[in-house]
């Protein structure tokens, strides 16, 4: 992490592949992750149905009696178990609890995917960061394929320029709002390649961080949140989207070798992973509020504060080291409770 003159502030620790490391750091667009899931799905047989709106959800107090959704277009799918993995806006979390909703992050991100080119003097190949603890905005920049770049840029709302109503994707305001984060960009250490990375977006996309407190409940009846639809918190060093696949391997496998009790499951579930999850929301969230600058002065603090943005991934916190933190085991977490709680098969 460097701040607006290039001096380093902190480093991130990175880990890449070796036939010896038993973790290794991976940057990989969204869409590309979703793609590589449907891809397994789709050799799997497992149907994926599109464009479907969930409306509401039907589901007895009596577990045998099974589950009901309803959507927009009027048709219905009726199963065991409903699984919210559908995000900060989820519907399915509304219709278990409608007084748990999500608020924003306090700043708003601009994201763009740029082809690697010969005349970029600096390619990165792990994050970067650069921060202006004046303003409280950053820029991060990653590589997330053999020929592509992934920059965002983040500023509080109390310092975005008003743009109207202009709207990300749109051809006519797209150039103007480049030029924008063009200037934005002049201002710090890496302005030799980042305009230009803005300057050749495709498209430019609005990001708007929210957060939603780890719910007491994750679970009822029949039903059973997963990722950001229990835990909302903006992407920080990827731990927002790495956290919903830890849920999900962990659910997974409980529901395998609980598969004639899903409600000890979902119960086991949140056993285990609450913890993990409210620590490294907590993180988040106390960094996250320092770089939006909840006041003037708060962003005025400058690098000493940023210093610590990273600490949990340079230092230890508390009992835990970075490797303890980025490394998780889900299925020896799973075996380890169920020992506690007496053994059971697993079906495949």
């Amino acid at each position: 992490m460097l701040n607006i003159h290039g001096s380093l502030i902190s480093n991130v620790p990175n880990y890449p592949a070796g036939p010896d490391r038993d973790l290794t750091t991976v940057t990989i667009l969204r869409s590309t992750l979703s793609r590589v899931l449907t891809d397994a799905l789709a050799r799997e047989g497992v149907a994926v149905h599109t464009n479907k709106h969930l409306v509401s959800i039907e589901q007895p107090s009596d577990f045998s009696l099974g589950v009901m959704a309803t959507f927009m277009d009027g048709t219905s799918a009726y199963g065991d178990i409903v699984v919210g993995a559908d995000g900060v806006h989820s519907t399915v979390r509304t219709a278990l609890f409608p007084d748990r909703v999500p608020h924003e992050a306090g700043f708003v991100g601009y994201a763009g995917v740029v082809d690697d080119n010969p005349f970029f003097d600096w390619t990165p190949s792990e994050l970067q960061t650069c921060a202006d603890t004046t303003t409280g905005r950053s820029l991060q920049v990653l590589r997330v394929s053999k020929d592509q770049l992934f920059w965002v840029m983040y500023e509080p709302k109390h310092h975005q320029t008003d743009l109207g109503n202009w709207k990300p994707r749109f051809d006519a305001n797209l150039s103007q709002e480049k030029q924008r984060l063009m200037e934005l960009a002049k201002r710090w250490e890496l302005q030799s390649v980042v305009p230009w990375m803005i300057r050749y977006a495709k498209e430019i996309a609005t990001i708007t961080p929210h957060f939603i407190e780890p719910l007491p409940q994750w679970s009822k009846y029949n039903c059973v949140l997963v990722g950001a639809a229990k835990h909302a918190m903006p992407s920080f060093l990827g731990h927002a989207c790495a956290l919903a696949l830890e849920d999900v391997d962990v659910l997974a496998e409980l529901l395998a070798r609980l598969p004639n009790d899903p409600r000890r499951a979902f119960q086991m579930y949140q056993e285990l992973r609450y913890p993990r999850v409210k620590m490294i929301w907590d993180i988040v969230r106390e960094e996250t509020r320092k770089m939006s600058g909840a006041t003037q002065m708060e962003v005025k603090v400058g690098d000493f504060a940023l210093r610590w943005s990273a600490a949990f991934s340079s230092m230890k916190r508390g009992n835990l080291t970075p490797k303890e933190i980025l490394l998780y085991d889900g299925r020896g977490a799973v075996l380890e409770l169920l020992s506690r709680n007496g053994s059971s098969q697993r079906r495949n």
